[in-house]
């Protein structure tokens, strides 16, 4: 349903305005060479995964549970609507502007109404409206990251239910001759056009090929029910016509313009008219552009959302540069020598490499970071040190038949549920949880080494481009699900695989998304894939606008947040957005999570000082003897000037167990020292 087309003139309708970072540094310093080979260009497409994932060690470890797919549908892990598709119950699901749940009897949806406390944005789903069929069966017949259909067979009726990302309309297309029930009364406003009012919030109805009787609708074979929700002082009837034409599909379009990144996405319908929510990242001020668009017709946990009738949606981005070393010319004398101590001593030590998927990836990482600012400081010898355990490390991953004779430090391709899982599995990876935040550190680790030891390029890109294609495959395939875990129209990553929640899918370490991607580019450079580097930085740009707008740097003058406590949100839910972590309910885990792991490409979360600074304090209330610690205080030095100083008398004091698995005492200096 959704097609990635070629570059093409668009029409903009907003901007967001962000900072940028600097140019990457010179390939002669170590920072972003090519190695030669023979490669060349190649999307991550079926003609290169498929020999990889036949040559690769191959397991069902039976990870997902039963689902509502339809035989030979491929499956939906990390979307939107992954709760729906999942599990004994179904669960609700938020395609924008409306959410959506199934029923025993049939399906409800409605407006979810936005409550805002000190730590909670919330907007559940609450239907407004329900539909009966009968006694119901829901089976998901067609899916992709914008579009999902849903039949539902009923005693009364048999049909098509589609969601589609981001339109106001929520459609039945009847297979089969049958009666609907719909509860309320509807008002009749034109020929074939109801109206009805629930919780204060107005919704239209229009029917083809259909009647309304009461309560029940009578609707012929082929015929369609649209519902979508009202803005304040609209009328009813200007998007009748649109509601009983549903998409037939999305169309992403993307280009580059000097150094911004344009996103444009086409809905497709038959009849050409439809219409399109805009969220707040996706637009500044008016909605804009030729469109006719209400510039404040529904209010949503993200904040407040523009309604525009169209067919278009285009938004530009910053590019963000994907540079690999910190700037250690800027070091004076002592700063220099101070590093150059603390690189010794981190070389020296003898670090743990963990066997699971995620702190393995984090150590691999950790000591990629290392073995750059040893060969930065030039320091011959720690440098083939660290670069040693990082090759053996690597290597021993990248066997794609490890897992036949060990059990860990390896990773499997699981055939049932179409994707790459590390035999030791950790936060429900076998359900394919958080697997961008686990295989950026694996590529972001093999790139840098590839920067050092090119000739290696062959034994480790087949594990690691099928690490990538797990996450990030540009076109779906017999092996992969197309971006498994991106949701272009939020402009995010979701990192549950199965979504079992009544709020939807939900991602916390928005900073590991950006580090995904920047590990994908960095992995992309290095093995000379032109095409996956392109998709890598805009995956990246987008993920770190989305990370700035709704985790970061929200806007405090959003309606939304009023009654709100906080500077960021530290947990965004598809249904609500919280002031909490998965895992601790301290305030310098609810800021750390969102900075981890700060790679030099991150710089473009140094916005503004005084919040930084606030955020800080916030957090390092109980001091900076804690977990997370290290971050806060590498956050705080992005503020400049005095923080900055205080980063470095704090850092250099920071007790061993406080610096994070996935951080050092060199690189934790190594940034301080660096900021402006």
């Amino acid at each position: 349903m959704s097609r990635l087309r070629g570059a093409i003139p668009v029409l903009v309708i907003c901007l967001l305005a962000t900072a940028c970072t600097p140019g990457a540094p010179d390939p002669d310093g170590g920072g972003t060479g090519q190695p030669s080979g023979e490669l060349g260009d190649r999307a991550m497409d079926e003609s290169v995964v498929e020999p990889l994932v036949e040559a690769q060690t191959q397991e069902s470890l039976g990870g997902l549970p039963a689902s509502r797919l339809a035989d030979g549908v491929a499956p939906a892990t990390n979307r939107w609507y992954s709760g729906l598709v999942y599990g004994e119950q179904p669960m609700a699901v938020y395609p924008v502007p409306m959410s959506f749940g199934l029923t025993a009897e049939g399906f409800g949806l409605g407006l979810p109404p936005v409550t805002t406390t000190a730590d909670l944005i919330a907007g559940s789903h609450t239907p407004a409206i329900t539909v009966g069929t009968g006694a119901a069966a829901a089976t998901v017949t067609e899916h992709d990251e914008f579009i999902v259909k849903i039949a539902v067979t009923g005693e009364r009726a048999v049909g098509t239910v589609q969601l589609t990302r981001g339109s106001p309309f929520i459609t039945w297309t009847a297979d089969e001759a049958g009666t609907l029930t719909v509860d309320g009364a509807p008002t009749e406003v034109a020929d074939g056009v109801w109206e009805t009012t629930v919780a204060g919030s107005r919704y239209g109805m229009a029917i083809t090929d259909g009647s309304l009787d009461g309560s029940s609708v009578t609707i012929d074979q082929g015929g369609v029910i649209g519902w979508w929700p009202v803005p304040e002082g609209a009328e009813t009837t200007a998007l009748a016509q649109a509601a009983t034409s549903p998409v037939t599909d999305v169309e992403l379009h993307r280009e580059r313009d000097g150094e911004e990144l344009i996103t444009t996405l086409d809905y497709v319908t038959d009849s050409g008219s439809t219409a399109y929510v805009v969220e707040p990242h996706q637009r500044t001020g008016g909605a804009g552009g030729d469109q006719e668009c209400i510039s404040a017709a529904y209010a949503s946990v993200t904040g407040t959302l523009a309604l525009c009738t169209g067919s278009r949606l285009s938004w530009r981005t910053p590019v963000i540069d994907v540079v690999t070393d910190l700037d250690l010319d800027s070091l004076d004398d002592a700063d220099r020598e101070l590093l150059i101590e603390t690189v010794k001593a981190d070389a020296a030590a003898v670090p743990e490499f963990p066997a699971d998927s995620y702190f393995g990836g984090k150590a691999l990482q950790r000591e990629a970071q290392l073995l750059n600012l040893a060969s930065g400081l030039e320091l011959t010898a720690e440098a083939d040190t660290i670069r040693a355990r990082l090759r053996e490390q690597l290597l021993l991953w990248a066997e794609q038949q490890g897992c036949a004779s060990r059990a860990e430090r390896c990773f499997v391709y699981d055939p049932e549920a179409k994707g790459m899982i590390g035999q030791v599995t950790a936060f429900g990876s076998e359900q394919f949880n958080d697997h961008h935040f686990h295989y950026g550190h694996f590529l972001y680790a093999a790139a840098i080494l590839l920067l050092y030891e090119p000739e290696l390029r062959d034994q480790l890109s087949p594990v690691m481009d099928l690490l990538a294609a797990d996450i990030a495959t540009s076109e779906a395939n017999d092996s992969f699900p197309q971006r498994r875990v991106f949701d272009t129209y939020m402009g995010h990553s979701w990192a549950s695989g199965t979504a079992p929640f009544g709020d939807g899918n939900n991602q916390e370490s928005i900073s590991e998304a950006v580090n995904a991607w920047t590990g994908l580019a960095l992995w992309a450079r290095a093995s000379e894939n032109t095409d996956l580097l392109d998709e890598a930085e805009w995956l990246l740009s987008l993920e770190a606008a989305s990370g700035l707008q709704y985790w970061t740097d929200i806007d405090l003058s959003d309606p939304v947040y009023s009654g709100y406590d906080h500077d960021i949100v530290s947990l965004n839910w598809s249904g609500k957005r919280e002031y909490a972590t998965w895992f601790s309910p301290e305030p310098a885990a609810k800021l750390g999570i969102l900075l981890i792991p700060l790679n030099p490409s991150m710089s473009y979360l140094a916005t503004d000082p005084e919040r930084i600074r606030q955020r800080v304090d916030e957090a390092s209330a109980a001091g900076f003897d804690q977990a997370f610690g290290d971050y806060l205080l590498m956050y705080l030095a992005m503020a400049g000037g005095e923080d900055r100083e205080r980063a470095i008398a704090e850092a250099t004091s920071l007790p061993e167990e406080f610096l994070d698995d996935g951080n050092s005492r060199s690189y934790l200096l190594a940034w301080i020292l660096t900021q402006p």
